[in-house]
C-alpha cells in the first residue's frame, strides 16, 4: 500500500490540508482576538473623551462607533462587545479614572446606568458574541505552509526507503516527484475550493446586508 506513489500522495495530500487549516485557523484566531480587544478598548477611549466632558453619547452614536470600529479592523461587528456591556466597561473605566471627581463619577455613572435601562427597553440587547469565529486566511500563507510540510512528508519518505535513488531512476520519480505532486496538487485544489466557498458566502452575506439597510432606508 505504502508502495503505490497515487495512495501515498493522496493521503499526504489529505494529511496536509487538514494540517494547514488547523494550523492557520488557530494563528488566525489569535490575530482576530487582538483585533477584537484592541477594537473594545478603542471604543472605551472614545467614550470617555465624550463623558468626561459631561456629555452622554446617545445609543444610535455608540451604535454607530462600534459599526464603524469593526470595519475599522476587518472584524464583524457581533463579535465586539454589545451596547450593554460597552456601557458596563465604561462605568468601570469611569471609576479608575484620576482626574475625574467622585461626585462627577456617580453622576456619570447614573447616567449610563438608564442608557443601559433604556436600550433593554428597546428590545435591542444581543447577546455578546465575542465568540471567535474562524477568518478567511490568506491564500498565499496556506499554499507556502502546504509545500512546506509535503516536503517534510516526502523527504521522510526517502529516508525511511534506504532503497530509494536519487539519481534520477525511476525509482525516485516513483517514490518522492509523483507523490509530492499529487500530494501539493490536491492539497492547494482544496484550499482553494474552501476559500471560494468562503468567499462566496462573504458575498452572498453582504448582499443580504445590503438589502436589509435598504429595506430600512424605505421604511
Amino acid at each position: 500500500m505504502w508502495d503505490n506513489p497515487w495512495f501515498v500522495g493522496i493521503a499526504t495530500g489529505l494529511v496536509v490540508y487538514f494540517l494547514t487549516n488547523y494550523l492557520s485557523k488557530f494563528f488566525s484566531k489569535k490575530e482576530y482576538v487582538k483585533k477584537v480587544r484592541e477594537a473594545n478598548r478603542e471604543i472605551i477611549v472614545l467614550l470617555i473623551m465624550s463623558v468626561s466632558e459631561e456629555r452622554i453619547p446617545s445609543l444610535p452614536v455608540i451604535k454607530s462607533l462600534l459599526k464603524s470600529l469593526a470595519r475599522s479592523y476587518g472584524v464583524k461587528e457581533g463579535d465586539l462587545n454589545n451596547i450593554r456591556e460597552t456601557l458596563e466597561d465604561l462605568i468601570k473605566e469611569i471609576f479608575e479614572t484620576k482626574f475625574i471627581s467622585n461626585e462627577k463619577k456617580n453622576e456619570i455613572s447614573e447616567s449610563l446606568i438608564k442608557l443601559i435601562d433604556e436600550h433593554e427597553k428597546m428590545g435591542e440587547v444581543v447577546e455578546s458574541s465575542n465568540r471567535i469565529m474562524s477568518l478567511n486566511y490568506t491564500y498565499n500563507y496556506i499554499l507556502t505552509l502546504a509545500v512546506l510540510i509535503m516536503s517534510v512528508f516526502s523527504a521522510l519518505l526517502i529516508i525511511v526507503d534506504p532503497a530509494t535513488n536519487i539519481n534520477g531512476d525511476e525509482s525516485f520519480i516513483d517514490r518522492f516527484v509523483l507523490p509530492f505532486s499529487i500530494g501539493t496538487t490536491i492539497a492547494v485544489a482544496l484550499n482553494i475550493a474552501s476559500s471560494l466557498r468562503k468567499t462566496i458566502k462573504g458575498k452572498k452575506n453582504e448582499k443580504i446586508s445590503i438589502n436589509s439597510r435598504n429595506e430600512e432606508a424605505i421604511k
